[in-house]
C-alpha cells in the first residue's frame, strides 16, 4: 500500500481494503492482506476460527466491481484452503496414477499446510523443445501442476520421495 504520510487520492479498491482491514485489525483471529498479482486485485482474509471464517464469508461479497476493475474478496479458513481444496484435488485425481497422496499438516494450530504429492516420475511429451534433440519436454508432475492449476490458495504441489530415499532426521546436507 502507499505511505500513510503521503497525501493523495486513494483508489476505491484501496479504500475497500482499508475499510475491511480496520473492521478486523483488532481481532487476533483475523489477518487481512491486499494482494495485487498481475493486475488481479484480491483482499485475502485469513481466519483461524472456522465458525468465524464461515460467518465472515457469508457477510462479505466475494467481489466488488469498480468500472473495469474487479476486486476479489477471499476468506481463508483455518485449514488454509478455500472451499476445502484438498478434497477437490483428491476428487480430481481419484484413480489417476499420477497422484501419490494428499496430506494436510497442522503446525500446532498456527497454520495448516496442504500438500498434493505426485508420483516421483519424469514425464516426457513432444513439445517442439529446441533444447532437446528429440523435441521432448521432460518435467515432473509437480512442475506441470504449478504451471496449469489455479485456485491453489493454501496448496503446495510436491513430488513423492521413495521410502528408501527419505532423509527423515538426517542433518542438512546429508541427503542420501
Amino acid at each position: 500500500m502507499s505511505d500513510p504520510k503521503t497525501v493523495g487520492l486513494a483508489a476505491p479498491w484501496t479504500t475497500l481494503y482499508k475499510m475491511i482491514y480496520v473492521m478486523f485489525k483488532e481481532d487476533p483471529e483475523v489477518v487481512v492482506d491486499y494482494v495485487d498479482e498481475d493486475g488481479i486485485k484480491n483482499i485475502k482474509i485469513r481466519v483461524s476460527n472456522l465458525e468465524k471464517a464461515e460467518a465472515i464469508e457469508k457477510i462479505l461479497p466475494s467481489s466488488r466491481v469498480y468500472g473495469n476493475i474487479t476486486v476479489y474478496i477471499t476468506v481463508i479458513p483455518p485449514n488454509g484452503l478455500t472451499a476445502d481444496m484438498t478434497s477437490v484435488y483428491e476428487a480430481a485425481f481419484k484413480g489417476n496414477p499420477a497422484l501419490s497422496y494428499v496430506h494436510t499438516s497442522d503446525n500446532k494450530g498456527l497454520f495448516t499446510m496442504n500438500y498434493v504429492v505426485f508420483k516421483n516420475k519424469v514425464v516426457q511429451f513432444f513439445n517442439d523443445e529446441l533444447d532437446d534433440i528429440n523435441g521432448l519436454r521432460s518435467t515432473l508432475y509437480q512442475d506441470i501442476a504449478n504451471e496449469i492449476f489455479e485456485n491453489r490458495d493454501g496448496v503446495c504441489f510436491c513430488t513423492d520421495v521413495p521410502e528408501d530415499e527419505k532423509a527423515v532426521g538426517a542433518p542438512l546436507g546429508e541427503w542420501p
